[in-house]
């Protein structure tokens, strides 16, 4: 819905991971329009739990923000659908298999430059973005906060593709195929 944001964090709650930094992104400027942010996942540290909470608590009352306990993999999947958003502005990822998640799901991410997902903005599929350009962060949540159905329809169906595209590119199954050739089941 055009004005409502419905972004979702899914990882551990660690300084790596980069919660605090989303945060104080959106506490840094006054977005037209709601933000509903639900935060999903386990924390590793008391301490930046708190720091994260600390600012969520002094964001402006257009943006809420809610801490929910980690989930099982089967139920994150079903997550992102609910969501118009992902956001992992991670310090550093070999693959993300939450961004591969999301991107199944049809729900666009934003994410850092930080990860193998690169060139999303080209994809019409989300967007990389380094942690030092806090503006283009600010300008592609208001932008998301803007945006119609249609224009996030269109988000959705390239997410997927993306992801499907990956996997027909990867030729799994001729990868295992190739791998158990000659091998003799008892």
């Amino acid at each position: 819905q055009k004005g409502i944001l419905r972004l979702l964090f899914i990882s551990r709650l660690h300084p790596k991971k980069n919660l605090s930094y989303i945060l104080e992104v959106l506490n840094s400027k006054a977005f037209k329009g709601i933000i509903k942010f639900d935060v999903y996942g386990d924390s590793e540290s008391s301490d930046y739990l708190m720091r994260c909470k600390d600012i969520a608590g002094r964001l402006p009352s257009n943006i809420e923000v809610r801490f929910m306990k980690g989930v099982v993999h089967s139920e994150a999947v079903k997550l992102f659908a609910a969501y118009d958003v992902f956001v992992l502005p991670s310090l550093g990822e070999n693959f993300a298999h939450v961004i591969f998640e999301s991107f199944m799901s049809g729900t666009p991410v934003l994410i850092s430059d930080q990860t193998p997902w690169e060139g999303l903005r080209n994809n019409n599929a989300g967007w990389d973005i380094p942690l030092d350009d806090v503006e283009a962060y600010k300008d592609v949540v208001q932008y998301l906060m803007d945006l119609d159905f249609e224009e996030h329809k269109k988000m959705s169906l390239s997410a997927r593709k993306l992801a499907e595209e990956y996997l027909a590119k990867a030729n799994f199954r001729q990868n295992y195929l190739e791998l158990f050739k000659g091998v003799k089941l008892n």
